[in-house]
């Protein structure tokens, strides 16, 4: 796996040092992967620290050709990482009013456990979107709707993930 995976890289001249062509490895050969690359995209995505599964988010949408490809990376990335770290809907606001592709891609995210007001404010990037991916959520639909799976804690609370903001601001990994 890792002689492939180097491979790949260095084919499509990417930017991963040694160490994190390794760790990618790794992580594609784990149980709960098992070669899946779709599956190891969702293990990252709940594994890794918020910034790195944000850079990732980013090259994985520069890289992107298709609206599939975009429909993807919002479902298995984008939706995830604001489910898990809404705090950092700043972030996706900034970049979607500065890059087209990247607020298009915003489009196919879902509500999953997103919370209520990192919602709302997806919910603004998406109606500003001229050419959506085709399967964004009808924006006339409410909140509540697509919330009921929800408990109260989960529509409150913006970080849910194996990190968390501490007093400086930084994401700290919990300890359990």
């Amino acid at each position: 796996m890792l002689e492939r995976l180097t491979s790949f890289v260095k084919e499509r001249q990417f930017k991963m040092s040694d160490a994190d062509i390794a760790k990618a490895a790794e992580h594609l050969q784990s149980e709960f992967v098992n070669e899946d690359i779709e599956q190891w995209v969702v293990c990252i995505s709940f594994m890794e620290h918020p910034h790195t599964i944000w850079n990732f988010m980013l090259d994985a949408v520069a890289f992107a050709k298709t609206d599939d490809h975009l429909g993807r990376i919002a479902c298995g990335l984008a939706e995830t990482l604001l489910a898990h770290y809404g705090s950092l809907v700043s972030l996706f606001e900034d970049r979607a009013r500065k890059d087209q592709k990247f607020a298009c891609m915003l489009t196919g995210v879902w509500r999953n456990g997103i919370c209520d007001d990192v919602w709302m404010r997806l919910r603004v990037l998406q109606a500003e979107v001229a050419l959506p991916l085709p399967h964004i959520v009808p924006l006339d639909r409410s909140v509540d709707d697509t919330a009921a799976h929800l408990t109260p804690k989960h529509r409150d609370t913006p970080d849910k993930g194996l990190y968390s903001l501490n007093a400086k601001g930084h994401w700290v990994k919990q300890l359990n």
